[in-house]
């Protein structure tokens, strides 16, 4: 598993001291019981899918890594912590690895950083025995904002340097994994958004999964596995729901993949983004693999025919905000997958105070935080709180009990996995 757990805290003195060099995007993490809630929500998503090994980015220093630890042990989950500080000494944001340790699956368990001196900043490479076959794991986060030139610049270079570690740990004779926070997208993959806005400007993936030139490509995108292409998002990257975190494994393991999963039911307290699972079946009495789908694969088109009905509803919102998507029937079971999206048409940050969402059941959800100008939310619906129903529903969206939008659909729009579209 891949999660980036964005400014994952060991106290709020680290808090005030990085709001004292100038850094934003820290939020309220300024008291402790902040920092509690969010090392508990990480630690619960851990729990629910009790991955071998996970890779964690924008973990702040060693004392961060260790109060994650002990959440989990307080949770009765035992993870050891393979983890150096990174050389990113503004941010102070660091990979860590945590490997469970009653999998059996990992022994002789080294980290290093890159060899390049600078590139990337923000990486840790572990080499082990996987079931007892040498390979090696290079968690990262690469530099942030996708489409800004001089980011897209760096990005290349580090690239570049990942590359270099990858043709090294190949010469070794290991069988390598590349996991993190890509902060971009993969252009053979299509994602949840098949838009202009979220195709790549650079030849970072492309550089990373064919690392050695000629040939075929050595490494390839897990995405490949996650379907309908509609679940394939990370992050709310301005208002566009897509895929930055990435996990790129060795192309002799993609007929080993049993599960690939972009896990929805995380909160906000613990991160904006969402994480990455794969499960292989090695050493399984019972191996059933997925299948993954071509890299020639063309992006969905969101106005697909279900019988009579499409998935395209037409419910004009006046106010601010308004809902744009809805994923009543998830693949698969339903209860903590169900989504909602709204988004902030205005050109200001709108607080989510005072707005509340309601079912034709009169189940209410208030909604709390602050939506950016232009952005969208996803909001991952609990069963206790307000399910969309299968047969057909309809969702209010309130402002301060007034109606400014209703949403109606019926059951034969609810298809398995389908997101509907709200114009």
């Amino acid at each position: 598993m891949t999660f980036n757990t964005k400014w994952l805290l060991a106290s709020a003195e680290q808090a005030q001291r990085l709001k004292g060099k100038g850094i934003w995007g820290l939020g309220d993490k300024d008291e402790d019981t902040e920092i509690e809630r969010q090392h508990a929500a990480v630690s619960e998503i851990i729990a629910n899918y009790l991955p071998d090994l996970l890779c964690l980015q924008e973990v702040i220093n060693r004392e961060a890594a260790d109060r994650l630890i002990r959440t989990l042990k307080q949770g009765g989950l035992d993870y050891e912590l393979a983890f150096m500080e990174s050389r990113e000494s503004y941010l102070e944001q660091d990979v860590a690895f945590l490997i469970n340790k009653n999998s059996g699956v990992f022994s002789e368990i080294k980290v290093r950083y890159p060899k390049d001196p600078l590139n990337p900043s923000k990486c840790l490479i572990l080499t082990c025995k996987m079931h007892g076959v040498d390979t090696a794991f290079v968690g990262l986060h690469l530099k942030s904002v996708p489409t800004k030139e001089s980011s897209v610049e760096l990005r290349e270079k580090q690239a570049d340097a990942v590359v270099a570690e990858l043709i090294a740990l190949d010469q070794s004779g290991y069988e390598t994994f590349v996991l993190g926070d890509f902060n971009d997208w993969d252009p053979s993959v299509p994602d949840a958004d098949g838009s202009p806005e979220a195709t790549p400007v650079s030849n970072v993936m492309r550089k990373i999964k064919d690392y050695k030139t000629g040939g075929d490509r050595e490494l390839m995108n897990i995405m490949r596995f996650i379907k309908p292409v509609s679940q394939r998002f990370t992050f709310d990257y301005h208002g566009s729901e897509t895929a930055l975190d990435h996990i790129l494994i060795p192309t002799a393991f993609g007929g080993k993949i049993t599960e690939a999963v972009i896990p929805k039911e995380v909160g906000e307290d613990a991160s904006d983004h969402l994480p990455v699972l794969i499960r292989l079946g090695i050493g399984l009495e019972t191996e059933v693999y997925l299948t993954p789908d071509p890299i020639s694969e063309v992006p969905i088109v969101d106005r697909m025919e279900i019988g009579n009905n499409h998935n395209e509803l037409v419910a004009p919102s006046s106010g601010l905000l308004r809902i744009v998507s809805l994923v009543p029937n998830p693949e698969g079971k339903d209860s903590g997958r169900e989504q909602l999206t709204i988004q902030n048409t205005s050109d200001r940050d709108v607080s989510l105070r005072g707005w509340s969402l309601m079912d034709s059941a009169k189940h209410r959800l208030n909604l709390a935080g602050t939506l950016p100008a232009k952005s969208k939310k996803v909001i991952v619906l609990k069963a206790e709180e307000m399910p969309l129903n299968n047969d057909g529903d309809t969702i209010k969206l309130l402002n301060q009990g007034a109606e400014v939008q209703q949403v109606r659909y019926s059951s034969g729009q609810a298809g398995s996995g389908v997101r509907l579209l709200v114009r």
